[in-house]
């Protein structure tokens, strides 16, 4: 009975843990720095990224953005 409740108390603690890749569990803001050699290879970064749950914020592509420097 006893390896049963400890059983079940691992599994809860389990649950409650956040995901450290899940940027909007741990209520901090995970930043990832990458360099790429082209604006097609940095619109594939960008997708990949979108897909593992992070957030596009001030990323700008030169050659893909027309507003890109323009204020």
């Amino acid at each position: 009975m006893e390896n049963r409740q400890e059983l079940e108390e691992e599994e809860e603690e389990e649950v409650h843990e956040p995901n450290p890749n899940d940027v909007r569990d741990n209520g901090k803001l995970k930043i990832e720095h990458h360099y790429v050699d082209s604006p097609a290879e940095a619109q594939r970064l960008i997708a990949k990224l979108h897909r593992k749950g992070f957030v596009e914020t001030g990323i700008y592509t030169p050659a893909v953005d027309s507003n890109y420097n323009k204020n």
